[in-house]
C-alpha cells in the first residue's frame, strides 16, 4: 500500500509538470503566431488583471481599517458618555458644596458650588496654563480675584460677570502696568498707567484709552 501511494504521487507530480510544459509551449506557440502586437495585447491584459486583483485587495484592507476605526471611535464615545453619566470627572459635592471638576479637554476647577455652578471661592486652571483664583457667582468670575496668564500677564482686582470691573491692577507681559478703575474689561475711570521704561500716564481713562 505504501509503494502504491508513492507511485500515485509520482504520477500526479509528473503529470502536473508535463501539463505546465505543454501549456507553456502552447502559449509560446500562440504568441509566436500573434507577433509583437499580440504579445503586447496579452501583456496589457495580464497587467490589467493583476491591477484589478491588487486594487480589490487594497480596497478591502481600506474598508476593514475604516470599519475598525469607526468601531474604536464609537467605543470611546460611548465609554466617555458612560463615564460622564457616572460623574467620573467629578469628586466631592459639585452641586451644593465643595468639589473638583475636570473637563474632557483638561480644564480643572476646585472650589465651592451652588446649584451645579461654580459659586463662592475657587481655583480654575485652564488646559493652556492660565489660572484664576478668587470668587465666582453663577459660574462666572465675580468679586475679588486674580487671573494669571501663561503668557505672563496678571490681573488682580474686582470682577463682575466674568469681566474686569471696579478697582484692579493689570500687569502686562511687556512689563507695563495699569492700576485703577475698570469697566467691562476696559480701563475706565481714574488710573495710573506705568510703562516698563518708567514713564507714566496719570489721570482719566475711557474705553481703554487715556482721556486727552
Amino acid at each position: 500500500m505504501k509503494n502504491f501511494t508513492i507511485f500515485h504521487a509520482l504520477v500526479i507530480i509528473i503529470g502536473g509538470l508535463m501539463s505546465i510544459i505543454f501549456l507553456g509551449s502552447f502559449i509560446l506557440h500562440i504568441l509566436g503566431d500573434m507577433g509583437a502586437t499580440g504579445v503586447l495585447f496579452v501583456v496589457c491584459v495580464f497587467g490589467m488583471a493583476v491591477f484589478l486583483i491588487t486594487n480589490k485587495e487594497s480596497r478591502d484592507k481600506k474598508n476593514k481599517y475604516i470599519r475598525e476605526s469607526k468601531d474604536e471611535t464609537s467605543h470611546k464615545q460611548d465609554d466617555y458618555v458612560t463615564q460622564s453619566k457616572n460623574k467620573a470627572y467629578l469628586t466631592g459635592d459639585c452641586e451644593n458644596g465643595y468639589g473638583t471638576f475636570i473637563s474632557s479637554k483638561g480644564d480643572k476647577y476646585v472650589g465651592e458650588w451652588k446649584d451645579g455652578k461654580q459659586h463662592g471661592h475657587g481655583t480654575y486652571t485652564f488646559d493652556n496654563g492660565d489660572k484664576y483664583v478668587g470668587e465666582f457667582r453663577n459660574g462666572k468670575h465675580h468679586g475679588q480675584g486674580t487671573f494669571i496668564w501663561s503668557s505672563g500677564g496678571k490681573y488682580v482686582g474686582e470682577w463682575k460677570d466674568g469681566k474686569h470691573h471696579g478697582q484692579g491692577t493689570f500687569t502686562f507681559g511687556s512689563g507695563d502696568k495699569y492700576a485703577g478703575e475698570w469697566k467691562d474689561d476696559e480701563m475706565h475711570g481714574q488710573g495710573i498707567y506705568t510703562f516698563a521704561r518708567g514713564s507714566k500716564i496719570v489721570g482719566e481713562f475711557k474705553d481703554g484709552k487715556p482721556v486727552e
